[in-house]
């Protein structure tokens, strides 16, 4: 018993810090998107859902930690049902999506991309909002006993498995895209799509890598038999920390394959470096001109 609260004690405070470092890149994001959300509104978008998938967990966390002093590994850390959990985290899914089709759009017709209004891609991406509010209205159902767990696990593996389709031929044809050079673009606007591709391609593998065991855990739990129960309970809290780290890959990559993102890290280091430079200097203007109106009052 000891055992398992210490071993519970330890998931919560990794939990707990991973959730914060979620909160801070991708605010850290969010601030660095903002300047450019014409050209960016979908990973804008994205690191909303990434930023409050992560403070819904800190809120559970939270609640949690004031209705039981320690965690237990006996039962599952994560049954409460917190909806805006469920709408972030199937937000987070969405936009991937959405992503994969407007970059799989930009290789197929640059030119028609910029003349897409921004009406309709407020349409989109309310619909996204709207599907995610939906899958976290399915699950309130379950908890309510309208519809049943299992009515529950095929809608949503369903949704699922769209979602992959989706993102697998749109990437399967942006790598055909890719290997045609298209003559009606400039040298530099074909490298930096190409190189934009790759990168939310990345984003996408990642993010989709660390969210799956998690979902396919959780259904296994509501169908598998009940002797397996025991396994997938222990196994949810590591899938649970996978799930947690989709939301903080982004930005670190991002960081790694963005140019005005790195420029941006690197303009907040030096603006930090200054802003000290400048304090030191005054600190020690100051103090010359102390020793200086102390001798000539002496």
């Amino acid at each position: 018993m000891c055992k398992e609260r210490s071993l519970g004690a330890l998931w919560a405070s990794a939990f707990t810090v991973e959730t914060l470092a979620i909160i801070i890149a991708n605010v850290f994001s969010i601030t660095i998107f903002w300047k450019r959300r014409i050209q960016l509104r979908l990973l804008l978008n994205l690191s909303v859902a990434d930023l409050m998938f992560g403070v819904a967990n800190l809120f559970e966390l939270v609640v949690m930690k004031m209705r039981k002093p320690l965690f237990l590994t006996g039962t599952s850390l994560w049954e409460e049902h917190v909806t805006f959990e469920d709408i972030f985290g199937s937000a987070s899914i969405f936009f991937l999506v959405l992503v994969s089709l407007e970059r799989l759009f930009a290789m197929a017709w640059p030119f028609r991309l910029r003349t897409v209004s921004t009406r309709s891609y407020f349409k989109v991406i309310g619909a996204c909002w709207l599907f995610a509010g939906l899958v976290a209205l399915l699950e309130q159902m379950v908890v309510f006993k309208l519809i049943s767990h299992l009515s529950y696990v095929w809608l949503v593996s369903v949704s699922c498995f769209v979602c992959l389709t989706l993102i697998t031929c749109s990437y399967s044809l942006i790598w055909v895209l890719n290997k045609k050079e298209d003559p009606r673009l400039p040298a530099n606007c074909r490298k930096h799509n190409k190189e934009l591709a790759k990168t939310l391609f990345l984003v996408t593998l990642l993010s989709l890598m660390a969210s799956l065991p998690f979902i396919i855990i959780n259904f296994g739990r509501f169908i598998v038999e009940e002797n397996g129960g025991d396994m997938l309970t222990f196994l949810c809290h590591p899938s649970k920390f996978l799930l947690l780290a989709n939301s903080l890959i982004n930005p670190i990559i991002y960081s790694f394959r963005m140019p005005e993102f790195r420029r941006a890290i690197n303009g907040t280091i030096c603006l930090g470096e200054r802003s000290r430079f400048r304090i030191l200097k005054e600190s020690a203007t100051n103090s010359i001109v102390l020793i200086s109106v102390r001798s000539v009052s002496i």
